[in-house]
C-alpha cells in the first residue's frame, strides 16, 4: 500500500508590512498593517482533503494503541525507562491516548517511599521525574536538586558534561513556583552551558537543545510540538517503531477532525450573538471574512481562529469537541476583529461601531469616539 506522507501544518501566508497612512496636519498620523491576501480562501478550505478520516486508519490505531499500552503496564521495566516512555508519548501528541496509564504509573511512583537509587543520583532522571509529577499536579520540592550543587551553593561544574541532564533540569526549571530561587538559578545555569555546548553530541541531541532553547516544552503548543518531535524522535537510535507509526497515524488522524472542524467554520454563515445593536457588527464581520471583503486592517481571522490553542483539545477517540471549540473559535475570531480596529488603528468609524460591544452596559458612562 502507498504510504500517505505525513501531513504538514498549513502556514496562513499573511505576511505583515508597516506603512504610514497619509493624513492631513489635523489627523494623528496611524500605522496599517497592510496585511497581505490570504490564501486561506472558501475554496481552498472546502478543497482540503484527508485519507485519514477513513474507518480502517482508526482501527489500526487503536490496535497501535493496545499494544503500545503494554509497555507502560510492564511492571519488569525499568523506572528511568517508564519515565522516558511516558515523556516521549506526551511530546508525541499520544498522552490522551494513555492518560489513565501514565495517571497510575505516575501515582505510583509518586506514593512510593522506596527511591529508586538511580532516579536520586542522576540528574536526568531527577529533573525528568520532577517535571513529570509538577505536571501531573504533585506538588514535589525544588530540594530534589541540593544534591547537585557543591557547598558553595552552586550548581556543580562537571554537569555542563551532561547534556541529557542538563537539558532536562532545563525544561524543569520552568515549572518553578513563585520565589522558588534554585529552579531560577537552575535555568540560568542550563541555558549558559546549552547554548556554549562544546559536548560531543549526537545530531538528534544538539537538534532538541537548540529547538528546546528557542521554544521550550512548556511554553510551546502541543500540536506543533508534537509535529516537530514525530521527525526528532525517528532519528534517535533508541526510537521504538511502534511508537512512532503511531505517532504518525494519530497525528494525520488528528489533522483530519480538524480540516473538518475549519471547513464547518468556514461554512457557518451564522454566531450565536443576537443579531441586533452593535453585535449586528460582529456578525457582518463574518461574513466579510467568508467572502474575503474584510477591510484591509484586519486579519483573514477564520483560519487563524481555528489555530488558536483551544482547536488543539483532542478526546481519546481521536476526535475534537466539536461544538466547544467552535464557539471558542468564534469568539477568538471576534477578538481579531477588535485587534484590528484598536491594536492596529483601524479607521475611527470601524472604532465607532465596534466600541459599544465591549463597553459594559450597565455602567453607562459616556463614550468618547475621539480619534
Amino acid at each position: 500500500m502507498k504510504q500517505t506522507p505525513l501531513l504538514l501544518d498549513h502556514k496562513c501566508g499573511q505576511g505583515r508590512s508597516f506603512a504610514k497612512i497619509q493624513t492631513s496636519p489635523l489627523q494623528v498620523e496611524r500605522q496599517s498593517a497592510n496585511y497581505q491576501p490570504s490564501f486561506w480562501s472558501y475554496d481552498f478550505v472546502q478543497s482540503l482533503n484527508s485519507d485519514y478520516a477513513d474507518q480502517r486508519y482508526k482501527d489500526k490505531a487503536k490496535k497501535l494503541e493496545e499494544d503500545a499500552g503494554s509497555m507502560i503496564n510492564n511492571e519488569n521495566a525499568d523506572l528511568l525507562e517508564t519515565l522516558e516512555l511516558i515523556d516521549d508519548l506526551q511530546r508525541l501528541g499520544l498522552g490522551y491516548r494513555f492518560e489513565r496509564d501514565i495517571t497510575r504509573t505516575l501515582d505510583n511512583f509518586a506514593s512510593s517511599k522506596l527511591c529508586n537509587e538511580r532516579i536520586e543520583k542522576s540528574l536526568h532522571a531527577t529533573a525528568l521525574s520532577f517535571r513529570l509529577l509538577r505536571q501531573q499536579g504533585y506538588q514535589v520540592s525544588q530540594d530534589v536538586f541540593n544534591s547537585f550543587k557543591d557547598h558553595s551553593g552552586n550548581f556543580k561544574e562537571c554537569l555542563r558534561k551532561d547534556v541529557k541532564g542538563m537539558l532536562s533540569l532545563y525544561e524543569a526549571s520552568y515549572l518553578a513556583y513563585e520565589g522558588e530561587i534554585l529552579l531560577e538559578e537552575a535555568m540560568a545555569f542550563t541555558r549558559m552551558h546549552l547554548k556554549d555546548l562544546k559536548a560531543d553530541v549526537s545530531k538528534s541531541m544538539a537538534e532538541q537543545v537548540s529547538h528546546t532553547l528557542e521554544v521550550s516544552l512548556h511554553r510551546g503548543m502541543l500540536r506543533l510540538e508534537a509535529r516537530w518531535y514525530i521527525e526528532a524522535y525517528n532519528k534517535r537510535e533508541d526510537a521504538n517503531s511502534l511508537l512512532h507509526e503511531l505517532a504518525k497515524l494519530d497525528f494525520n488522524i488528528v489533522q483530519s477532525v480538524l480540516q473538518s472542524d475549519l471547513q464547518d467554520m468556514s461554512r457557518s454563515t451564522h454566531t450565536e450573538f443576537s443579531s441586533d445593536g452593535a453585535e449586528a457588527v460582529l456578525l457582518e464581520w463574518f461574513r466579510e471574512d467568508l467572502a474575503g471583503t474584510r477591510p484591509g486592517f484586519h486579519r483573514k481571522s477564520t483560519c487563524l481562529a481555528g489555530k488558536q490553542p483551544p482547536l488543539y483539545w483532542t478526546t481519546p477517540s481521536g476526535s475534537t469537541v466539536t461544538g466547544r471549540e467552535s464557539r471558542v473559535s468564534r469568539i477568538s475570531r471576534v477578538f481579531f476583529g477588535f485587534d484590528g480596529s484598536f491594536g492596529f488603528h483601524g479607521p475611527c468609524s470601524a472604532g465607532r461601531r465596534c466600541q459599544p460591544a465591549v463597553d459594559p452596559p450597565e455602567i453607562g458612562l459616556p463614550v468618547d469616539y475621539r480619534c
